[in-house]
């Protein structure tokens, strides 16, 4: 049995899957460690779970050299545990980049019982050489740019309590810092969490260490919690820093980055697969965590391209399955030591936990010096309330706020860097080539690769013959597919969409608009070839919110923009737009953000149209969806980004402004509704129909799937955030399912029962039943109030289980069907569509509901049974980034004669027609009908199920 653990966590995301930290410290004044936790949650599963190309590989783990000596024969002795093998690690394909590390210091038993001063000093030095050595075997990397020393207890956020305990660890940090300073492959120098007079007590205990190299304060502070980690560090640090010459740079890591309940909670779910030692299990059992598990060190590392900016291992989480999407990127390790006993050696290890690191400022710096840099990904789809921003990006656009352009100061932040981007182009060359080759290239080992999800298809689909070479299906008659998934099995009788099938033919591409809550700008650069342009629309930070802004991406030709926002809302629109050389326009309706791990570890849908080029045969009369989508994208604030664009040194821009998507393509092939939820208030019927939940119910009206005369509307709404439901909204919403307008039978009941509507939402229990585990599940929400209060709709929840495999499902789908009044498929023991009439109390069943026609305000128009069209219609189907809320969908509330719409969120969707169950069953991705919630069963609350698992920070 092994007595020490090294464990890599390999290449990780700046956030862990379906992660987002909330803005600002806790309550406790801890940042989160669920990245890493994740990242050893993750890196087990790699190295232990079966490989989906080859089940009959054993499990990517080993011991170190002597040990395998050792067990040739049969026996083991008590040496180190590595996992995954060495040969699995995925490194860099160059070395080009610098790295920075930064190295935690734990004191386990065994260094505790170790005496201070010279003896202390040799055991921290020994763990520095197993560090070194370990992260040369990850990257393939010898010469470190920075490496920062981060001691246990020396800790600073402002407080003079933590100034006074930290300062006896300060004269540990001297100890080290000969050796430092003689290792020729370390060139800067670093300490963490220094406050002013820690930092000149440093430089009075080494004056004596002649080094020529200079010191960088890796410091956190915690005052301003708008944007973690805090930029502005206070005067007097930042008159130390400017007096001694040293840098300051940023970071968010907690104080306690690897809690030993955590880690042990871990390792004991995988007990079963690893060959840990008795004393484990006995000191887990005792409650003597401590002893059972006892970390020496953990390292978080970085790889910053200096001449571009790059940081070069963004956008990938601890496994990449498949190299198809591969940017350049550097592997990240994580070591964790199991110590035997007290005694024995206590644990090594390596890791990272890539939250708002140094590298981050680093590439700011970079970026105002000239070289152009690149941000990392912006928020992942969260509550309004913790959504937050990368502190690259937002230190880097804050920078330069831009007004709108004009044709007398014209937009100069687009200046040529062609020069810059030579390299670029030939590296994306490669990696095109790499991508078109890598669908028929066999497997490599313990790489997993993306299988095939549930498709449903609305049209036959065609390929292109124009272009020989470039072999791009088409879909002109819509397409809703599921993301390509790591973790479950492929169904060739299901297609689905990857990222590079959506993009392809990528070196066709002429310019792309983006929208989304979360986008990893590394991970889309990987894919888009340089000289594309590329307008990206994002959720503004806080500061940003109050007025539409434009900032300049570091990447010749990309623009980031946001609209002006409520004071609460989200910007949650996820939408691409690919416009080709050939002139066609590809739209793209994902319930996805532009994140790796949305696309590729967590189930989601996307509806998908080829829209060609108009000719002159096409009619000259618009067509209402680009109408429509036009007038969504100005409110986004997407015309001044194209006008900055435009004047910036792309003339011939294929989407000059939003009034070309009427005129230069030909929509004729459409039957899709649009549904657009922007931010705002909106008063008149007029504006209350044309947004929000009014809104679908105008789609509805439009599609001529109104429920007919003899069936119920039955409603399935699948989301990843639950509600504050009450029933008066839960009928309006239905209401509007029905085609209703809000303007009719505006009289409700007192006493309104639950509609006919299902909540498909995942339960505890489907969610420690997924691959990912609670872990996984950051990107999913319901707050513990709304189920547990007294009139909450408990009766309607419907356990989310994907058709695929054991995955979460990110998808937001509402499946709108017609069934009899007695089937009882929704809720138990409610009267078809009571709620929809007017009159006081509960009406009859056999009364008429009146369907209003499009725009009109009476309230008696001709009876459902007289409305056409509708029999080869089995219902509706809604796809889009809508969650199941008020915040998305709108309220209605004033009068008759001033009605009145409030939305929180940006949102947008599309409604379609369903003529046949065949089609239904493969397009919706969950088991249905959806079984209910059994008994003891509670929803997923992230609160209550993530944040109070050992060792992880609640908020």
């Amino acid at each position: 049995m092994a007595s020490t653990l090294l464990l890599y966590t390999q290449n990780i995301t700046r956030h862990a899957i379906s992660w987002t930290p909330p803005r600002g410290p806790s309550l406790s004044g801890e940042n989160s460690n669920t990245e890493l936790l994740h990242a050893i949650h993750a890196s087990l599963h790699y190295a232990l779970d079966p490989c989906t190309e080859h089940p009959d590989e054993s499990a990517s783990f080993c011991f170190s050299a002597t040990d395998e000596e050792a067990e040739s024969l049969g026996v083991r002795k008590g040496g180190q545990l590595i996992i995954p093998k060495e040969a699995d690690l995925k490194r860099a394909k160059d070395n080009e980049g610098e790295i920075t590390v930064k190295m935690f210091f734990f004191e386990p038993p065994s260094l505790q019982s170790t005496p201070k001063g010279k003896e202390r000093e040799k055991v921290r030095q020994t763990w520095i050489a197993e560090a070194l050595t370990a992260l040369e075997k990850a990257t393939g990397k010898k010469e470190i740019a920075r490496f920062i020393v981060k001691l246990k207890g020396v800790r600073w956020d402002g407080q003079d309590k933590w100034e006074e305990v930290g300062m006896p660890k300060v004269e540990d940090v001297c100890g080290l810092w000969e050796t430092l300073s003689c290792n020729p492959s370390i060139k800067t120098i670093g300490v963490s969490d220094f406050s002013a007079k820690h930092l000149y007590k440093l430089y009075s205990v080494i004056a004596d260490v002649h080094s020529a190299k200079p010191v960088v304060t890796d410091h956190l502070n915690l005052f301003d919690c708008d944007s973690p980690p805090c930029m502005n560090p206070p005067d007097d640090v930042q008159m130390a820093a400017a007096k001694k010459g040293v840098e300051l740079v940023a970071h968010s890591d907690p104080h306690d980055i690897l809690p030993t309940k955590a880690l042990t909670a871990l390792l004991t779910e995988f007990q079963e697969r690893l060959p840990l030692p008795k004393s484990f299990k006995e000191y887990r059992d005792a409650g003597n965590v401590d002893q059972a598990v006892a970390g020496r060190w953990v390292i978080r590392y970085t790889v910053l391209i200096r001449a571009r900016g790059l940081l070069v291992d963004r956008g990938e989480l601890t496994w990449r399955w498949k190299n198809d999407i591969d940017s350049p990127s550097a592997t990240r390790a994580l070591a964790l030591s199991l110590g035997e006993h007290s005694g024995i050696n206590s644990p090594i290890s390596i890791s990272d936990d890539s939250d708002q690191d140094e590298d981050l400022l680093r590439a700011i710096k970079l970026s105002k010096a000239g070289a152009p840099r690149e941000p990392t990904s912006l928020p992942r789809d969260t509550r309004p309330s913790s959504a937050t921003t990368s502190s690259t990006v937002k230190a880097s656009l804050n920078d330069t706020p831009l007004s709108k352009p004009n044709a007398t100061q014209p937009v100069n932040f687009l200046s040529d860097r062609a020069t810059l981007e030579k390299e670029r182009l030939a590296r994306q060359k490669r990696h095109l080539e790499t991508t078109e080759a890598a669908s028929s290239a066999p497997p490599n080992k313990r790489v997993r690769t993306a299988p095939a999800v549930a498709i449903a298809s609305l049209s036959s689909s065609i390929s292109t013959s124009k272009h020989p070479s470039i072999n791009a299906e088409l879909f002109l008659d819509g397409e809703v597919r599921q993301n390509r998934n790591a973790h479950v099995p492929k169904n060739p009788a299901r297609p689905v969409f990857g990222m590079a099938e959506i993009l392809t033919p990528v070196s066709e591409l002429r310019f792309v608009l983006t929208s989304a809550f979360g986008t990893d700008f590394e991970w889309l650069r990987s894919m888009i070839p340089a000289g594309v342009p590329l307008l990206s629309i994002n959720h503004p930070t806080d500061r940003e919110r109050w007025e539409p802004q434009i900032k300049p991406l570091p990447l010749d030709g990309w623009i980031y923009a946001t609209p002006k926002m409520n004071k609460g809302g989200i910007m949650h629109v996820k939408l691409l737009l690919l416009f080709y050389k050939n002139g066609r326009l590809r739209l793209v309706i994902p319930t996805a953000n532009l994140v790796p791990d949305d696309w590729r570890d967590i189930e989601n849908t996307m509806f998908l149209q080829d829209i060609p080029a108009k000719n002159k045969d096409s009619s000259a009369e618009p067509h209402p969806f680009p109408v429509y989508l036009a007038s969504f994208l100005k409110i986004l604030n997407v015309h001044n980004g194209l006008s900055a664009l435009v004047q910036g040194g792309y003339p011939n821009l294929p989407l000059p402004s939003l009034d070309a998507l009427a005129t230069g393509w030909d929509w004729s092939r459409v039957t899709a509704q649009l549904v657009g939820s922007p931010a705002g208030s909106y008063e008149d019927w007029d504006s209350v129909r044309r947004w929000g939940h009014p809104r679908l119910g105008e789609a509805v009206r439009q599609l001529k799937a109104q429920p007919p005369t003899g069936k119920r509307l039955n409603l399935e709404y699948q989301g990843s955030s639950i509600g504050n439901y009450t029933t008066q909204y839960l009928n309006d919403f239905y209401k509007s399912g029905c085609g209703l307008s809000p303007d009719v039978s505006k009289r409700r009941p007192k006493a309104q029962p639950w509609p006919a509507i299902q909540i498909v939402y995942p339960s505890l229990t489907t969610v420690d039943n997924t691959v990912l585990g609670r872990l996984g599940a950051g990107s999913f929400f319901c707050r513990k109030q709304y189920w547990s209060k007294p009139n909450a709709p408990r009766k309607l929840f419907r356990d989310s289980r994907a058709r695929s495999g054991r995955v979460l499902m990110h998808t937001k789908m509402i499946v709108g069907t017609f069934v009899d009044p007695a089937e009882n498929g929704a809720i138990a023991s409610t009267p078809p569509a009571t709620s929809l009439h007017k009159g006081k109390g509960r009406a009859s069943a056999k009364s008429t509901v009146k369907v209003p026609e499009p725009g009109s305000e009476s309230d008696t128009d001709p009876e459902l049974s007289d409305v056409e069209d509708m029999k080869n219609l089995v219902g509706w189907v809604y796809v889009g980034s809508h969650n199941f809320s008020m915040a998305a969908w709108g309220s209605v509330s004033g009068t008759l004669s001033k009605p009145k719409l409030w939305i929180s969120n940006f949102e947008l969707g599309v409604v379609l027609p369903v003529r046949d169950e065949a089609w239904l069953d493969r397009a919706v991705p969950w088991e249905r009908p959806a079984p209910g919630y059994g008994k003891g069963d509670v929803p997923w609350m992230q609160e209550e199920h993530l944040y109070k698992l050992a060792g992880v920070q609640s908020f």
